[in-house]
């Protein structure tokens, strides 16, 4: 069985207002395998709602993308 994770980090932006902001975030997700990860990348991708909170975020010029991260866990 092989695992995934993912994590995305961002940094707030010189001038952001820190009480909407609480220093850098971190997300983190894990899956069990990597058709549960492909299906929830596939929804997403696809979900409106999902683009429209992406959009709001990067239009808010409070925040920048640091790094991202995949890891796979395989079992041998």
């Amino acid at each position: 069985m092989t695992a995934m994770a993912i994590q995305i980090v961002t940094k707030p932006l010189p001038g952001a207002d820190m009480k909407k902001i609480l220093g850098n975030l971190v997300f983190n997700a894990r899956w069990d395998n990597f058709t549960s990860y492909g299906k929830s990348m596939d929804h997403m991708v696809g979900d409106q709602a999902v683009q429209a909170i992406a959009a709001k975020i990067t239009a808010s010029g409070t925040v920048e993308w640091v790094r991202s991260n995949m890891v796979r866990e395989l079992t041998v």
